[in-house]
């Protein structure tokens, strides 16, 4: 069995919600926003059924902005920063 394991790691996710206009008080409220990491990652195989994974990693994109339909009415995004993140696997 193949214990070590090293690779970068890509990950851009996003998504866009439609929110209450009562509660947001416009036509039609929408948030959308998109979030792009990147960076090193390491998986060590314990054993067949578990894995302990960690990466580092820097956002290169993270943008959140308000929307009334088409008109764009609030860019609130966020300044990129760098994480680590660890994970133990339990199961295949």
């Amino acid at each position: 069995m193949q214990r070590l394991e090293l690779g970068l790691q890509l990950n851009v996710d996003g998504n866009r919600y439609h929110g209450d206009p009562d509660r947001y008080l416009v036509d039609n409220p929408l948030l959308s926003y998109s979030v792009g990491t990147f960076g090193p990652a390491i998986n060590y195989h314990i054993s067949e059924v578990m894995t302990l994974g960690v990466s580092a990693r820097r956002t290169f994109t993270r943008r959140f902005e308000f929307f009334d339909g088409g008109e764009d009415l609030n860019d609130i995004s966020l300044e990129n920063s760098n994480f680590v993140n660890v994970q133990l696997q339990i199961g295949r």
